[in-house]
């Protein structure tokens, strides 16, 4: 009996388009006549998709999905609000949007949906708006902000043109609509039948044929939409809807402020929410510019601190846990990808190379920095397309921003945690328990300062112990810790005759204890040391 009524409807509306079309050219899509297919009383669940479309986003969504379907729904209410995010997230996630055949998908457009959100809006089987939403602007950016060249243009946007064509096929939207949002080389009119009041969208060309009179007796068919601007776009933009227009040209099916209303609407049965939880807000928070800045200088430092305060285990801790978040939570959201962090895994090899193994600082460690820093600032952005690697993307894009960004956050990082360290190395050794963990001249058995006249009634003597601060430049020693490269070294006392020992870094990397060295440098309380054959301690 159902099948014969949607037959008999069918049949009626075809009749009718059949008379409003007689003017109208076969390429010219019109506007969809879609109605809902549910139930009335149909259980419903939204599921709150807010924040930035990426890979983990696309993830927690399909599980929501899965439960949704579990707890009996039959409809869910998309409730999305984005500025976009990752291309190939947003293809992922229109993609799966569109196989969901057992589900009725309505997308209620919060405030606003740009790029990736206009996307999977036209990918779900009906489109609301809440009042003053906006959605559109889905074009494809490169790193730099352009496309040079219509061929490279065609190949960047194609995945995603089709992916529009696609759901306008699907859900009875005009694929010359739908590419506006893509392309801004297109030009589209919305007119109406003055009988029917049946909508379409055509191109400069079927606009003036379409809307001129031949004479006073034969008035034009079709006229421009009340309140909507034409053309609705041109060859100059990318289009973007406001809820009103949206609705005036019948892509939206109604303005309504909530889920809960849009539900009472259609008399559906809301079961369920499922909103970001915390472990969301906690990714989108450590996914955030601001604070992968942070954890990049907090790196930093760690680095730069193991090479000051070894064998304490504080900075290797710290930059293990900066560097995980710094990988995974990118791996997670699809941002980080293999080549990265093999990028700057690598780095951080060669690092350690010219710390431990290779003299001095040269070629090895500065591409080691380089690497490490190119890698982590990548990991900031959207997959970056090479062609003939396996595992890559389809599509992707890139936008200036997200590039500026990224610049930003990771100089600031580095600036940061030089000035950081600056300020530390002044006052970390006046603070308590700090001042230990920082490479100081001597501790340990280190004389106390004698009194000028306590010697003999020499005041000399007593002036030379009291300017006795440990080793002195050239002097040698013997390694009584290992090196890595820092750790302590014996020094002979030559006021006292006795011995001392200091808190050294190796300028060679590696120094097995035991092994004599002399001293190079001495930075205020930084005293560098290299490995000598003389075994004599003086």
């Amino acid at each position: 009996m159902r099948i014969f009524t949607l037959l008999l409807v069918a049949g009626l509306l075809a009749s009718l388009a059949a008379r409003s079309l007689a003017q109208l050219p076969a390429t010219n899509p019109g506007v969809p006549a879609q109605v809902s297919t549910i139930d009335t009383g149909a259980s419903a669940v939204v599921i709150v998709v807010d924040g930035e479309i990426n890979d983990y986003r696309v993830t927690t969504t399909e599980k929501r999905f899965e439960e949704a379907r579990k707890a009996g729904a039959r409809v869910i209410i998309l409730q999305l609000r984005t500025y976009g995010g990752a291309v190939t997230s947003a293809l992922n996630m229109s993609r799966f949007i569109k196989r969901q055949d057992d589900l009725h998908i309505i997308c209620l457009v919060d405030d606003y949906a740009y790029s990736a959100g206009s996307m999977i809006a036209l990918a779900c089987d009906e489109i609301f708006m809440e009042p003053g939403a906006i959605f559109g602007d889905s074009g494809v950016i490169s790193m730099g902000g352009t496309i040079e060249g219509e061929t490279e243009r065609a190949k960047a946007e194609s995945p995603v043109v089709e992916e529009f064509r696609d759901s306008a096929r699907k859900n009875g939207y005009s694929e010359l609509l739908a590419g506006a949002f893509v392309q801004v080389a297109r030009q589209v009119y919305v007119i109406e039948n003055i009988t029917t009041g049946e909508k379409n969208f055509v191109n400069e060309k079927d606009y003036a044929e379409l809307t001129k009179s031949a004479d006073a007796n034969n008035p034009p068919q079709w006229r421009d939409v009340p309140g909507v601007r034409a053309p609705l776009d041109d060859e100059t933009t990318l289009l973007t809807l406001s809820a009103e227009i949206s609705e005036k040209i019948g892509l939206s099916k109604d303005t309504i402020d909530s889920p809960e209303k849009l539900a009472g609407l259609r008399n559906y049965t809301i079961i369920a929410t499922f909103s970001p939880h915390a472990g969301d807000q906690l990714i989108d928070l450590l996914s955030s510019s601001l604070v992968r800045g942070v954890l990049s200088a907090g790196l930093l430092l760690s680095i730069y601190a193991f090479l000051r305060m070894p064998g304490t285990g504080i900075p290797e801790t710290i930059g293990v846990v900066a560097l995980g978040v710094l990988l995974g939570v990118p791996f997670l959201t699809g941002y980080a990808q293999w080549y990265e962090i093999i990028l700057v895994v690598l780095g951080l090899v060669l690092l350690a190379l010219e710390i431990f193994l290779i003299p001095g600082f040269g070629f090895i460690g500065i591409s080691g920095i380089v690497m490490l820093l190119g890698g982590l600032t990548m990991t900031f952005l959207p997959p970056l397309v090479v062609p003939g690697l396996p595992g890559m993307p389809s599509a992707s894009g890139f936008n200036p921003n997200e590039l500026r960004n990224a610049l930003v956050a990771m100089t600031s990082a580095l600036v940061g945690s030089i000035v950081i360290w600056g300020v530390m190395g002044r006052f970390l050794p006046s603070v308590p328990y700090f001042n230990r963990l920082i490479l100081t001249t001597t501790v340990g058995s280190t004389p106390e300062p004698i009194d000028a006249m306590s010697i003999n009634g020499t005041r000399g003597q007593g002036a030379r112990l009291g300017m006795q601060m440990g080793p002195q430049l050239g002097q040698t020693g013997e390694v009584v810790t290992d090196l890595r490269p820092g750790g302590t070294a014996m020094f002979s006392e030559q006021t006292t005759g006795g011995f001392s020992t200091a808190d050294v870094v190796s300028d060679r990397g590696f120094v097995s204890k035991g092994q004599a060295v002399v001293v190079t440098e001495i930075h205020g309380n930084r005293v560098v040391v290299r490995p000598t054959p003389q075994g004599s301690i003086n």
